[in-house]
């Protein structure tokens, strides 16, 4: 092995101390462009031309948007639209190059390029040949989270000469020497670099030295051409630039990589104790985060269907800034593990999905009065008088912690009413007793009004009804105790595919008393069908049909699904 041309100093501490970015606040998007490869061809070639026509609409379109900022990502998703495309040229790292130079490289800390297939077209439908993509452009901000299980990670300490064959050649034997790959793979892969440099280099200048010398990552194509790995099996690619002025020529390289062949890797490890029904709904999620949102999933505790700490503390387990914004007022984020937070980190709970279909409405009273009143077919809804979201304030009623998830006060006339709403995506009826005393429970089913059978006293108090038996009461008790809230109905709202809820409904209506007024059972998929009939304007149309994609339509995430359960 030959010499570099300066000696090279060992990793040090000072390598092992990366920051790697992730994107934050949005500045401005394109969302379906035509992107190109870097071209070095002559300047009056096709490709060269094509290029520059691109480049030129590019940087007119977000010139704008960047200002003096010096701490941007760019983002790239690119559908090739042919699956037999997906590891067969287009390069990320060549779709990234000639963009972050002519926007200026010194304004971007990340550069981030994925590349997948959004419909596989069958061989027979003709195609068309050119990839789309959408093209993100913002702040950058530190990832609060290491990257998830499952990546590997070496640091590398390089000195200057990196246009050198040798340097490459150096470069490629000490990643050899650490890393333990499989670089007679030949499936999708996911890599993230990370260069510490001195702050007046041009870090994109190190990108394709770095990326010549992966052949033992990536494996090489050629025996003959050692530094032409295997890079168009990357799907995943994620560049950040650290400024660390005292490496003067020197560099650290830092690298993580793993497989993506493994759907674990993208959408997170199974629950153990998931039925089929509950772990597709989970995966659903753990899709939707990955596809629609971008995001990674917190690496504890691993499930795929948990937003990192930043993502959820951002806001983005709701479908509208408007929703995320009720939610910020009703439940202020609180630094700490975001993914135990079910509101805000956990994308598979109801309570979040309580938020995304009824926080639009909150600050939007003729929006809400029209929903609201094909909610409630049986009386005229003139005003609504109040939205409310986990609504804890009532506990004087039942003396315990019984809450709706939702509450909607209306008028229908001179009269007040409103209804509870119990929301359920892929939980069951909680069993869990309430903390209220059993005094007082016995005080409501003993009223006057009768409202159950006098038999089933202990039977409601067991464990197999208390959730229901509870929201329905306080409903009814609300109704009967406070005149200012009229009356009342609970309204459940449940998945229309939940194998237990009908049961759960049945056999708690059996208790009632033959005049008290049951439950009304709503499943979401016609909710939703009934809203999107209505005379809507299209942003509450672009609202209501982002929830069916993110909540009831499964169709775009079955053929992962497939391929994850039977991994």
């Amino acid at each position: 092995m030959s010499e570099p041309t300066t000696p090279l100093v060992p990793a040090s501490p000072a390598a092992a101390a990366w920051t790697l970015y992730e994107p934050g606040e949005l500045l401005c998007e394109l969302p379906d462009v035509q992107p190109r490869l870097a071209s070095w061809d002559a300047k009056t070639s096709r490709a060269q031309q094509e290029l520059q026509a691109y480049l030129d609409a590019v940087a007119t379109q977000v010139g704008p948007y960047l200002g003096d900022h010096t701490d941007l990502y760019l983002e790239m998703v690119i559908d090739v639209r042919a699956r037999e495309r997906l590891h067969k040229e287009y390069d990320l790292e060549n779709y990234l190059y000639p963009l972050i130079n002519r926007l200026g490289h010194q304004r971007f800390l990340l550069a981030r390029a994925r590349k997948y297939v959004a419909v596989d077209a069958p061989p027979t439908v003709p195609y068309d040949e050119r990839p789309r993509a959408s093209i993100r452009i913002g702040r950058a901000r530190a990832c609060t989270d290491a990257p998830n299980a499952g990546w590997q990670h070496v640091t590398v300490a390089m000195g200057p000469g990196s246009e050198q064959p040798e340097w490459k050649k150096e470069l490629q034997a000490r990643i050899a020497s650490q890393a333990k790959a499989d670089h007679k793979a030949q499936g999708p892969f996911a890599l993230q670099l990370v260069w510490g440099a001195a702050p007046t280099r041009n870090w994109s200048n190190l990108w394709k030295p770095t990326g010549d010398s992966l052949g033992p990552l990536l494996g090489t194509l050629h025996k003959a051409r050692p530094y032409s790995p295997n890079d168009d099996r990357i799907v995943d690619l994620r560049l950040h630039r650290n400024d660390v002025a005292a490496l003067g020529n020197h560099l650290h390289i830092g690298l993580w990589w793993r497989d993506q062949e493994d759907p674990q890797a993208v959408y997170g490890k199974p629950v153990a104790g998931d039925d089929e029904w509950v772990a597709r709904k989970r995966f659903h999620q753990s899709w939707y985060r990955h596809h629609v949102l971008r995001a990674d999933c917190a690496p504890t505790p691993g499930h795929g269907n948990y937003l990192s700490e930043s993502d959820a503390w951002e806001g983005r387990n709701f479908l509208t800034p408007a929703i995320a914004q009720v939610a910020r007022e009703r439940f202020p984020p609180k630094p700490g593990a975001a993914g135990k937070n079910r509101l805000y980190g956990n994308m598979l709970s109801s309570q979040p999905m309580c938020f995304n279909l009824f926080g639009q409405l909150r600050d939007n009273p003729d929006l809400a009065r029209k929903l609201v009143s094909s909610l409630i077919p049986d009386y005229p809804v003139d005003e609504v008088i109040e939205i409310a979201l986990e609504v804890s304030n009532l506990h004087e009623v039942l003396k315990d912690n019984t809450a709706f998830d939702a509450m909607i006060r209306y008028r229908s006339g001179q009269e007040r009413r409103f209804v509870g709403i119990e929301t359920k995506y892929s939980e069951p009826f909680s069993a869990k007793k309430g903390a209220g005393t059993k005094a007082r429970y016995r005080y409501w089913f003993d009223h006057a009004d009768r409202w159950w059978r006098p038999d089933t006293y202990d039977k409601l108090l067991g464990a197999n009804y208390q959730q229901l038996w509870r929201n329905h009461m306080l409903a009814l008790a609300l109704s009967a105790s406070d005149p200012d809230y009229g009356i009342g109905e609970l309204i459940v709202l449940y998945a229309p595919d939940d194998p237990k809820m009908a049961a759960a409904l049945s056999e708690y209506c059996q208790t009632l008393a033959e005049h008290t007024p049951p439950p009304r059972a709503i499943p979401l998929d016609t909710l939703i069908a009934d809203w999107l009939a209505l005379d809507i304007d299209a942003v509450t149309r672009t609202w209501l049909n982002a929830f069916s994609e993110r909540y009831l339509d499964f169709n775009a995430s079955e053929a992962e699904w497939k391929r994850y359960r039977n991994k």
